[in-house]
């Protein structure tokens, strides 16, 4: 139970910090990739700042499917990992630009994630009480 609160914790902490670093350093970051002025730097600079609100959601979703692999909860598991990676993500990909043009796009993992975290929360509420480990 000690470890499990230690990751909990790091898992907020650090994704907080991510999405900080995230939004703080993205022109930098970008200009690695992409020459400044180029049509694929203006791009990335309006979208990065959508995308990284992923990094929020995901950290939790993934220590909850990894968690469940660890459990041997591996319907668990691969439930929360198909939605992310699959269904809302694929969705989201294809609903998201025509509603939104191109900040659908972008927008397409956030939200991925985000409807991932709610499954992933039910997942986790149920496991408390068959694991035990918080």
């Amino acid at each position: 139970r000690r470890i499990f609160k230690i990751a909990i914790g790091f898992l907020g902490v650090s994704s907080i910090v991510l999405v900080g670093l995230a939004e703080l350093a993205h022109v930098p970051l970008i200009s690695i990739f992409a020459p400044a002025g180029s049509a694929a730097h203006v791009l990335a600079r309006s979208g990065f700042v959508l995308y990284a609100i992923n990094f929020v959601f995901a950290g939790f979703n993934i220590f909850c499917s990894a968690l469940f692999t660890a459990l041997g909860n591996g319907r668990g598991s691969a439930i929360i990992s198909f939605l992310r990676t699959f269904v809302f993500l694929v969705s989201g990909l294809l609903l998201l630009p025509y509603l939104a043009g191109v900040t659908g796009v972008w927008l397409a993992v956030p939200i991925a994630e985000l409807l991932t975290l709610f499954f992933s929360a039910a997942f986790f509420l149920w496991g408390r009480r068959e694991y035990r480990y918080a």
